[in-house]
């Protein structure tokens, strides 16, 4: 229990990270495989040593966010209208200006 519960903790920064719903169900059956496997008399502890749930569960969300960095927003389209708008004001000041003088 007291594994199932350290497990837990996996999740619980899964959840924070803002993983999907399928990666915490993957973690989750990661974690309940652990957990009835360690309950066999004898053949759960050798089953511990080779099913490493939260080694397999920090790789899973590591995936993810790596997954979700790599995708990259964008960039922001070229401000055409602000370039005009002060093109124009330029055009009007400097105009005036040598009216003026």
């Amino acid at each position: 229990m007291a594994g199932l519960v350290l497990s837990g903790y996996v999740l619980v920064e899964a959840q924070r990270a803002g993983a999907s719903k399928d990666v915490k169900l993957r973690m989750l059956r990661n974690m309940g495989i652990d957990f009835l496997g360690g309950l066999l008399p004898v053949v759960g502890d050798a089953f511990d040593a080779i099913f490493k749930a939260n080694t397999r569960n920090t790789r899973l969300l590591r995936n993810y966010l790596e997954e979700q960095l790599a995708v990259e927003p964008p960039p922001p389209p070229f401000p055409w209208m602000t370039l005009i708008w002060l093109s124009v004001l330029f055009a009007i000041v400097t105009g005036g200006l040598s009216l003026v003088l």
